[in-house]
């Protein structure tokens, strides 16, 4: 299929006697209405976390980078649905990822324009998402249960018709990660106190980050992941621009206490990573006060997001993640946390769903990746 001729910057449509016009940024002048458009489709919807719309511009990149393109869907002069599309080449393998996915209701013929339109990007490669544009990054996912509840940080939410708009417009799904949501008075770590004993007796040390070069610390929690995580379903190697990414989130949003290491003959060998949630930051209503809840969040946060969580197939005999885990409770009534929200685990991770639920979390939360294949 070729693409259809931009007039105007854009391509226009004729769809049931109304106008219908897609299009594609090319300066950094045309975002606002791609990043005012959220605002309209969550207004009045207390489950929304706003996401600061200098972030999406960050994580968006250049608009004229070859093999990425971002389009907004107008119908009668207003913008009704919004996408980005970006070819994705890891190792052997090719595909092209959309995200930054939004949509008003009711606007089914403007999403199927969209996707289609998006897709003609690169038609021969099947279409994978939404994410943005990495799996491995913020806002994984398209929610598809848990609408009733918040996001904790860096968590996607959207309305329950998306998924709809996206099944109509040739998407289907691929994988779901689920989302295990923990309290006090529902977790069980009490579980894992044995088999972190007999970690202990093995060798096994844990602790929380400790000084040092933050680059380095970085560098080592990547490694750990890259080598412990290599087999999981959709994962990519944090290097590169992803590392840059990584070591801007350590900068900005990581605790000490957050990020523990554990070590056999001194060598780090595991390593989990508690992201504190920030949402209340995002959802202060003057710059000032978000400042505020910022600086001070030691002081208020009680929430968290467990974010990664991995060990080196070498030890995983030797009842480290048990170790990490307990050593992360311990750390939860030091410190009076009363909610932990571990997101994302894989649904084919048969032992990382196991011991979620063993632990007593409660599947609160679903997000699902979505695939369409080549035109």
């Amino acid at each position: 299929d070729q693409a259809p001729p931009e007039l105007g910057g854009g391509c226009k449509i004729q769809e049931e006697g109304r106008p219908m016009e897609i299009r594609k940024l090319r300066h950094w002048w045309q975002l606002n209405d791609f990043l005012a458009l959220p605002g309209r489709i969550y207004r009045g919807n207390p489950c929304w976390v706003p996401v600061p719309r200098l972030w999406t511009w960050f994580s968006m990149g250049r608009l004229d980078e070859p093999g990425k393109a971002f389009y907004v869907v107008y119908r009668d002069g207003q913008p009704r649905a919004r996408a980005g599309f970006k070819v994705h080449r890891v190792k052997d393998q090719e595909y092209l990822h959309f995200g930054f996915f939004e949509a008003l209701p009711d606007s089914q013929p403007e999403v199927m324009a969209l996707i289609e339109r998006g897709h003609q990007l690169a038609p021969h490669l099947p279409m994978r998402g939404p994410y943005h544009f990495l799996q491995e990054d913020p806002f994984t996912g398209l929610l598809v249960k848990g609408f009733e509840l918040k996001p904790t940080f860096f968590m996607s939410y959207n309305p329950p018709y998306y998924e709809s708009l996206l099944e109509a417009a040739g998407l289907s799904k691929i994988m779901d990660l689920n989302s295990y949501q923990y309290t006090p008075q529902t977790a069980r770590p009490q579980l894992m106190e044995g088999r972190a004993r007999r970690a202990r007796e093995k060798g096994i040390t844990t602790e929380d980050l400790q000084g040092g070069k933050l680059v380095d610390k970085v560098r080592l929690i990547a490694d750990i992941f890259n080598e412990s995580l290599a087999e999981n379903w959709g994962f990519e190697p944090i290097e590169g621009a992803q590392f840059q990414m990584f070591l801007l989130l350590a900068r900005l949003v990581l605790l000490r206490e957050g990020v523990l290491l554990a070590r056999k003959d001194g060598e780090p060998i595991g390593c989990l990573i508690m992201l504190p949630n920030l949402n209340p930051v995002l959802e202060s209503r003057y710059p000032w006060q978000a400042l505020y809840r910022y600086w001070t969040r030691k002081k208020w946060i009680r929430s968290f997001r467990g974010y990664a969580l991995g060990v080196r197939p070498a030890y995983r005999a030797d009842e480290v993640a048990p170790a990490l885990v307990e050593h992360l409770s311990r750390l939860g009534r030091q410190y009076g946390w009363d909610e932990v929200e571990v997101s994302w685990v894989v649904e084919n991770n048969r032992p990382m769903n196991a011991l979620a639920l063993a632990l007593g979390g409660q599947c609160g939360k679903v997000y699902r990746i979505l695939e369409r294949p080549p035109q």
